[in-house]
């Protein structure tokens, strides 16, 4: 009788996780991965210009599905206002992997200084810190951190292969693996030329993979198809947002080219705007733009958020509202 537990490994270390990750895989399972990557990449003129909450929420809501993290939470802790402790941490996500990002060159070796300095602020960060507890992985040694670098590296393994296994692996080391883990798989998709302006949601990794050879293949064969049902989703919230600058001014009914039309223009790509940016944006002058923005709040088109008298915030619900749909379908 097969025991599964036998069968489960030690996921504890960076090096078993690695060696797992590095197994070959039967063709099918190759085919898969294979297939998936080319999903991605046909995705990336669609969603390069994806506005600022997808690309949040791509990064980070997926990786932290279970914690129930919504859309409209992300959002306040991407505006440093009160959120939930799992959307402070896909916010401190979202932060990581964009410096990472910054600093990760594709076709170029990715350096360990990168990992360790951008994992040690954010431990060092309480702010952060205290969204994303952590447990037994501050005090990694140096072969380790030295393995999963090399593996990052590497140019031998299909990218998902290789973005899956150092995913895993991450999560060893930091602990809970919700942050550093979803930030590499980035990392290496960008390293491997696979993204270069977005980044795609990170699938569910558990539950942890076993060592039998059947469920291996069942075990990529549904992350594979997490991550392309993710992406799809990802390019649907996309078109339904394109959708709403028709929707808004048919409710509307604002000038042609005044202030308000103009601002109705671009909230689909960026749904959180101040008096600063607006007047920026639509090149209207201080007074057509707060004239602007009190008529879109009346109609609904916008809320404020800051709740400030100076300094105002407002922001566009029904571009979070479907996000969230899209990314809760499932």
């Amino acid at each position: 009788m097969h025991d599964e537990s036998d069968a489960r490994p030690n996921m504890d270390s960076i090096q078993t996780a690695l060696r797992w990750a590095s197994t070959t895989l039967p063709p099918a399972a190759l085919a898969n991965l294979e297939r998936t990557a080319m999903h991605v990449v046909r995705r990336e003129a669609t969603l390069a210009q994806a506005h600022a909450i997808l690309r949040t929420v791509s990064a980070a809501q997926m990786a932290l599905r279970a914690q129930g993290a919504s859309a409209h939470d992300l959002l306040a802790a991407h505006l440093g206002l009160p959120a939930s402790l799992p959307a402070l941490r896909a916010e401190t996500l979202r932060v990581l992997a964009g410096e990472m990002l910054q600093a990760t060159t594709p076709g170029h070796a990715i350096s360990q200084r990168l990992i360790t300095d951008l994992y040690l602020r954010r431990v060092k960060n309480r702010r952060s810190l205290a969204a994303v507890p952590m447990q037994r992985g501050e005090h990694r040694t140096t072969s380790e951190i030295a393995g999963l670098v090399s593996f990052c590296n590497r140019d031998d393994l299909p990218v998902m292969q290789q973005a899956i296994g150092v995913a895993l692996a991450a999560g060893t080391w930091s602990g809970d693996g919700q942050v550093l883990g979803p930030a590499l798989f980035q990392v290496v998709l960008r390293r491997r030329g696979t993204t270069t302006t977005w980044m795609p949601p990170v699938p569910d990794l558990s539950p942890a993979p076993t060592t039998d050879a059947s469920d291996r293949g069942d075990y990529w064969a549904g992350v594979m198809s997490a991550l392309r049902i993710n992406v799809t989703e990802l390019e649907n919230a996309c078109i339904a947002v394109s959708k709403l600058p028709d929707v808004w001014r048919e409710r509307v009914r604002p000038r042609r080219g005044s202030a308000a039309s103009r601002l109705l223009g671009i909230l689909s790509h960026r749904p959180v705007v101040t008096a600063h940016r607006a007047t920026d944006a639509t090149g209207a002058s201080v007074a057509a733009v707060y004239g602007a923005l009190s008529q879109l709040e009346a109609s609904g088109v916008l809320v404020e958020v800051s709740g400030q008298r100076r300094n105002r915030v407002w922001y566009a619900p029904e571009v979070v509202d479907a996000v969230d749909r899209r990314m809760r379908t499932r």
